[in-house]
């Protein structure tokens, strides 16, 4: 099944990925290389569109393009508003809506 094994490589691609999210998401500012070097929106819009772009491709196969399209932008809205929501409880980092 060569097809089951690419889907389980994409999935396994935007877990690692969204773990790696939520570990920079935890980390103090000072410590990420060029954090301060580039607008926060901007990073953040750039994370999360390639967590879009790794669930689409992990989900279109089963659900279709448009579906999974969709699924994906909820899903890294919503993964980014939980990561803004566990920097409440870390004292180096802020929240901010615009994020």
């Amino acid at each position: 099944m060569i097809v089951g094994r690419a889907v389980r490589l994409r999935w396994a691609a935007a877990a690692a990925y969204s773990i790696l999210l939520v570990f920079l998401a935890l980390l103090p500012p000072s410590l990420i290389p060029g954090a301060t070097d580039v607008p926060d929106w901007a990073a953040h819009a750039v994370a999360y569109g390639i967590q879009t772009a790794l669930l689409y491709g992990a989900m279109a196969p089963s659900i279709g393009r448009r579906r999974a399209l969709a699924a994906g932008f909820a899903g890294a809205v919503i993964f980014g508003a939980a990561t803004e929501a566990m920097q409440l409880l870390h004292p180096a980092r802020s929240v901010e809506i615009e994020d």
